[in-house]
């Protein structure tokens, strides 16, 4: 009830949940459009129990990615892209302490976080954010062997689409806000444009 009530105003997601594959399908036919971190948090994928993960291959609804290769291992982030295709949207869920070295402290809430062994951390090793960007993920993808077109496009067009934002951003297109970065073909930024003027070189 409350998802038929809410897509009227937002964009409804399925997120952490322990759902059945039904439970999960409700909501979709509800009205939820998407899927927060798909495989975290969420009754996983099996022969006989499909779970929410399951629900979010079959229902046609998008599906947020975190694709930093410690969220997700890269060959179940590869299964997901030929499952999904340009459903997914690739999100980053980073912390504060993004970029950060090792060793670096932060808070999420009233938890502290470690940036330790690559990943940020729970004092009780969970995994409680990444510590990289859209860039790196993109860049992780291409070598985890997801093609660079599908990569861009589910970096850019796929959550511009989610927010019903497709008509002014996601893509480079006449009319549409020119917030671009440019890269060299090694993915280093080069140029940032924003509402088409260039901030660094």
């Amino acid at each position: 009830d409350f998802i038929r009530q809410a897509n009227k105003l937002c964009t409804v997601s399925v997120a952490h949940t322990n759902a059945t594959y039904d439970q999960a399908m409700e909501g979709y036919h509800a009205g939820a459009v998407n899927t927060t971190h798909l495989f975290n948090a969420m009754s996983g994928f099996s022969h006989r129990a499909p779970g929410t993960v399951g629900a979010a291959f079959d229902s046609g609804a998008y599906a947020e990615l975190i694709c930093d290769g410690e969220h997700v291992c890269p060959p179940v982030i590869r299964t997901a892209f030929k499952v999904m295709g340009d459903k997914i949207a690739v999100v980053s869920d980073s912390l504060m302490a993004a970029g950060m070295p090792e060793g670096t402290i932060c808070t999420l809430g009233v938890d502290t976080v470690q940036v330790k062994d690559g990943r940020a951390v729970l004092p009780n090793g969970t995994i409680a954010g990444s510590i990289v960007n859209i860039l790196k993920e993109i860049r992780r993808l291409i070598a985890f062997g997801i093609d660079e077109n599908l990569a861009i496009r589910c970096s850019t067009i796929t959550p511009a689409k989610i927010i019903g934002a497709e008509s002014h951003i996601g893509s480079i297109t006449p009319g549409k806000q020119a917030d671009l970065l440019v890269l060299t073909e090694d993915y280093t930024p080069f140029l940032v444009f924003r509402d088409g003027f260039c901030e660094i070189s």
